[in-house]
């Protein structure tokens, strides 16, 4: 295969993989600005009950222990209950920040962070401006013929 088929190709993949990754990070935005709106409360472990254990998988790399923590919270008065899944490092009895949805206390999510759906979409027009450029490199360069210097020169 010659250079120029193969930056034929990367050109239309870094474009197709930079749109991938806008599309995942607007998505990814539109669901932290969702869970903006939820409100912040302390929740208490009550149980821990381990669902994976720790391992080792075939490539030597440790997997950690995954465990399902029941939580309770209090809203306005009212007690809830809920299930988080989150690796090993909480025990029964700890505290956890949590984050509830304030029209149904039930909807809730631990994590709210915004900076991995900024570095998609950062990422993902950074390889769309580099796919732009190899594409433009590789358009045909004009060159003249000796007619044409000649004419210009005013040598016929």
């Amino acid at each position: 295969m010659s250079k120029l088929f193969e930056l034929k190709k990367i050109w239309k993949l870094l474009v197709f993989i930079g749109l991938i990754l806008i599309i995942c990070g607007g998505i990814f935005i539109w669901l932290y600005q969702r869970y903006k709106s939820f409100t912040e409360i302390d929740a208490k472990i009550y149980k821990t009950e381990i669902v994976h254990d720790a391992y080792i998988d075939k490539n030597g790399n440790a997997i950690d222990a995954t465990y399902d923590l029941y939580i309770r919270y209090t809203v306005e008065g009212k007690k809830y209950e809920a299930i988080l899944r989150k690796k090993s490092g909480f025990n029964e009895g700890d505290r956890i920040n949590i984050f509830y949805n304030p029209n149904n206390p039930l909807e809730i999510s631990q994590d709210i962070n915004i900076y991995i759906p900024i570095g998609l979409l950062i990422l993902g027009i950074i390889l769309i401006i580099i796919g732009i450029y190899l594409k433009r490199s590789l358009r045909p360069i004009k060159v003249k013929t000796k007619q044409d210097v000649m004419m210009v020169n005013g040598n016929h």
